[in-house]
């Protein structure tokens, strides 16, 4: 026998490995004392077996990832090979189990990424028999890839391996099959011309100095047209050869002096945009005539020579543009608006005549201040800047004398009805007139127009765009394709994977991004840019700690709480209204969702560090449109491809109608708190827009588009009563269901408020030890159910799980409702009628250190026994509100908000002896 040390010594294995090794039973363990784990004995007649196994394996096997990196294949490449190798050569016979995969158990050796292996004879066979397609090129003599790769396709007898789809190096065919072919089918030219008077196909091609591909096009475009043609030959006239090559270098002189190549572009304008160069049509272009493509590309020697030829002119304006756009955006100071305002100012070189002196000072006195009146949120304060800069240069351009020189008709057509200025400058430079009124009124006492003339341009008719909402078939399959993680889940990971290994953004088509972005959608009534800016989280605590693990392993549901937990903490305003946005999650959503925002994290902690927001790549420069290839890359296996095009609009809408429908249904007589906190942004006109439901549908979509995350006594005592204590969260969830489909709810309205208003008034105080500890009261709950109807419980419950009992605060409901409120003094906060969701947890934090501050200063004063008995229990209700949080969603994640809580208790411990209602400890 052997210990573990020597074992290190004479086989250079650590203990973690051998531990492994010998709970998989490969080292017999021989002793094992529980006080010295050093002193543990294993078999060494196991360790030789194990050793002699797996040099033996070795010898027959390569580790897969060994193949990958011999060829110089990405990391991600593999991934994919394993998914699909099988679709992938399944025409591929001429080898028995080619580079079949072997999977080892996990830990089989005791290293946890070494599973999978090819055997070492296939890749000794491929290096010896079989050469990559860049090679086959080049041995059968083809300039041309595109055209090897259909002289491949026309002969079935030479077969392909593949280890990817694309990526000639990673394609093989077997070398003597390929020589064969391409000797049998080799062409032989035996029959003879008038080499005085003809030029055979090849001397045309090489006299024009053209490649195959530009030479084809020639012939297709009637330009060149052959004299003489069989299967055998194809002969041009010498005469109408030499005619070309004059008018080559004719037509290349002209072009050149006017138009230049995309390296020529690359090379004397570095900076500029070359992604939007063939895309703008800023810039004038032509196709590259095929007669010409060898002239333009010779020079230099240049390579890449692309498809146009663009018009220098136009060019040299573009990058001016390009210059300015650059050093506006490169340097942008949000802190400071005005200042970045006027630092744009200098850079476009807007300026005002002399004679618009006195304009210029109004002009700059208003912009100051409706800067000021914004706040500094880089995404907005930089479109109210824009906005300004596009006045200035109308007012700049246009004006040729003081502003309040024109008459109000002239200041219409000259600026307010003009269509050369867009319709939201002319709104503020409506503004600016009204500005410009007041201010000569106050110093010059006299109208310099007439104000009532002046033509608002938003009483201007809109163009009235569709308002598009989908059926609730529609919104019903959208659900199922976007939360389906085995569709997703693997494209998203290896999507981002390949980014952070390869650092290739061009590459990326955000895929993660996409799938995070449409889950949003689900549950939110949020606009384009605002599901754009998905904060970073920290994901410490969560047991997957990367990519890779990932795309192997699901995570757990402790860590789906933690990330949609912390989701919910994060901070995010509305970009238009700056208010505050709170995230919607219904249960269904919420492990497709954590599972997105942990992978768009982890791509981003990988590839942009810096990085504010986990969604990217996914619009275009000015983030206002979904990119074509993002979305026709995420919807390529939706099964309603063909008649479903995603509209943002369209969603929100969808999603408010659908809530407004559930709600009716369950009876809501008016606008309830969850619309009011969905539709955080008031410019939804949603009254005209109904959407029909099958009612046997109705539970169904209720569980998909409602968060329920609430906490408390009241939901608590529901479940308890019908179910027994639930012994997890997962329980609670399929217990709600069964309200539904079995008994419906608790509580009779009126009765059950009634009911608890009366323990409150005896200083019962409602709470969960009371319920507990007392049973005729549980008699008295379980009459009250009993003679309630299927129907009246059903209401009620539903009432409560799509939050249609407004109080009157924000993110509470209310047992009695707010127009039968008991207590009209008091705070929801404080009330055990009310009903707190997961948003009113900082709230209540707050007060409680709030609570805690005001009880430290009255302990400095003398106070009588009885209100030292009234402080004590007023913090404890409180303290007990905090620990069903906790129960709900985890100490740990409460602490996130209470930290230093314990502190403060510690301080006034002394006061807790007077409580005279159950003491609550808290974590934090």
């Amino acid at each position: 026998m052997i210990t573990l040390t020597a074992l290190g010594k004479k086989y250079g294995m650590g203990k973690r490995k051998a531990t492994r090794l010998i709970d998989l039973g490969k080292f017999k363990l021989i002793h094992q004392p529980a006080e010295d784990s050093l002193r543990v004995f294993v078999s060494e007649d196991s360790v030789k077996a194990f050793f002699d196994e797996k040099a033996e394996f070795e010898k027959n096997y390569i580790l897969c990832k060994d193949v990958f990196q011999t060829f110089g294949f990405a990391g991600s490449t593999f991934y994919s090979y394993l998914e699909s190798h099988k679709e992938l050569n399944a025409n591929f016979t001429q080898e028995h189990h080619f580079f079949s995969i072997h999977e080892l158990p996990e830990n089989y050796y005791g290293i946890s990424d070494q599973r999978y292996f090819f055997k070492r004879k296939d890749l000794e066979i491929l290096q010896s028999n079989y050469i990559s397609l860049v090679q086959a090129q080049e041995l059968i003599g083809m300039k041309d890839s595109s055209g090897s790769s259909t002289w491949l396709k026309r002969r079935p007898q030479i077969q392909i391996f593949s280890f990817s789809e694309s990526g000639r190096n990673s394609r093989f065919v077997q070398k003597s099959t390929l020589l064969e072919v391409h000797k049998t089918f080799n062409p032989r030219l035996g029959r003879r011309y008038d080499k005085d008077k003809y030029f055979s196909y090849k001397e045309s091609q090489n006299t024009l100095q053209l490649s195959s591909e530009y030479f084809k096009k020639l012939i297709q475009e009637k330009k060149l047209i052959p004299s003489k043609s069989s299967r055998q030959l194809i002969l041009f006239e010498k005469e109408h050869i030499n005619e070309l090559v004059t008018l080559q270098q004719l037509e290349y002189i002209r072009l050149s002096s006017n138009y230049m190549t995309y390296p020529q572009v690359l090379t004397e304008y570095p900076d500029i945009n070359l992604r939007t160069l063939t895309a703008t049509k800023k810039i004038r272009k032509m196709e590259i005539p095929a007669l010409l493509s060898t002239l333009f590309k010779n020079e230099n020697d240049q390579v890449g020579l692309g498809k146009y030829l663009y018009f220098k002119e136009d060019v040299k304006e573009y990058h001016k543009n390009t210059v300015i756009h650059n050093a506006i955006n490169n340097e942008v100071t949000p802190t400071n608006p005005y200042h970045e305002y006027l630092r744009r100012l200098d850079i476009l070189n807007f300026t005002f005549s002399d004679r618009c002196a006195i304009t210029k000072e109004l002009w700059n006195e208003f912009a100051n201040e409706f800067l000021q009146s914004r706040q500094s949120r880089v995404y907005d304060v930089t479109n109210e800047i824009w906005c300004l800069t596009r006045i200035v240069e109308a007012l700049t351009q246009l004006l040729d004398k003081e502003i309040f020189e024109y008459s109000a008709k002239e200041l219409n057509l000259l600026l307010l009805n003009s269509n050369q200025i867009v319709r939201r400058a002319r709104e503020e430079l409506y503004r600016f007139l009204h500005f410009v009124h007041r201010v000569i009124m106050l110093r010059l006492s006299m109208s310099p127009y007439q104000l009532e003339t002046l033509t608002n341009p938003r009483t201007l008719d809109r163009v009235n765009h569709e308002k598009k909402v989908y059926s609730y078939f529609e919104y019903e399959s959208f659900f199922l394709y976007v939360t389906d993680l085995n569709t997703h889940k693997k494209k998203a990971v290896l999507q981002a994977l390949n980014l952070a290994e390869s650092k290739q953004f061009k590459q990326y088509t955000g895929y993660d991004s996409m799938w995070l972005y449409m889950l949003l959608h689900l549950n939110n009534a949020w606009r384009h840019i605002d599901c754009q800016h998905i904060p970073r989280i920290s994901l410490e605590g969560i047991e997957i700690a990367n990519l890779k693990s990932l795309y192997d392993n699901d995570l757990s549901d402790a860590d789906v709480k933690k990330i949609i937990f912390r989701l919910k903490c994060t901070p995010m305003i509305v970009s238009k209204t700056q208010a505050e946005r709170n995230l919607f999650c219904a249960p269904e959503v919420e492990r497709p969702l954590a599972t997105a925002v942990a992978i768009c994290e982890m791509r981003t902690s990988a590839f942009n560090n810096d990085s504010p927001t986990i969604i990217t790549g996914i619009s275009n420069i000015n983030g206002r449109m979904l990119k074509k290839r993002a979305l026709k890359a995420f919807f390529q296996n939706y099964c309603d491809n063909d008649t479903f095009s995603f509209s943002n609009r369209a969603m929100n809408r969808t999603v408010i109608s659908l809530v407004q429908c559930v709600q009716a249904f369950y009876g809501a007589e008016k606008d309830t708190e969850y619309m009011r906190v969905l539709r955080s942004h008031t410019d939804f006109e949603t009254t005209d827009i109904y959407n029909q439901i099958p009612q046997e549908r109705m539970d169904v979509i209720s569980m998909q588009l409602f968060d329920r995350d609430m906490f408390g006594h009241i939901p608590d005592v529901f479940s308890n009563l019908l179910f027994g204590h639930p012994t997890s969260e997962s329980v609670q969830t399929s217990r709600i269901k069964e309200v539904k489909d079995n008994i419906g709810s608790i509580y009779k309205l009126e009765e059950t408020a009634g009911f608890l208003n009366t323990m409150h008034d005896f200083n019962i105080q409602a709470s969960r030890n009371f319920i507990e500890n007392h049973e005729e009261h549980k008699d008295i709950i379980k009459t009250l159910i009993s003679e309630m109807s299927i129907e009246e419980v059903n209401t009620f419950y539903r009432k409560l799980i799509m939050r249609q009992l407004p109080s009157k605060q924000e993110h509470h409901q209310c047992l009695v409702s707010e127009s039968q409120c008991k207590f009209p003094g008091r705070d929801c906060e404080g009330c055990p009628l009310s009903i707190p969701h997961f948003y009113a947890i900082s709230s209540l934090v707050e007060r409680l250190f709030n609570k805690l501050h005001s009880i430290e200063k009255a302990l400095l004063e003398q106070l009588p026994e009885a209100e030292l008995t009234r402080m004590a229990n007023w913090l404890e209700l409180d303290l007990d509100l905090l620990k069903y949080a906790q129960n709900k969603y985890g100490k740990q994640e409460i602490a996130l908000f209470a930290t230093g809580l314990n502190k403060k208790l510690q301080k006034i411990e002394s006061l807790r002896a007077y409580q005279t209602i159950k003491r609550i400890e808290v974590d934090s």
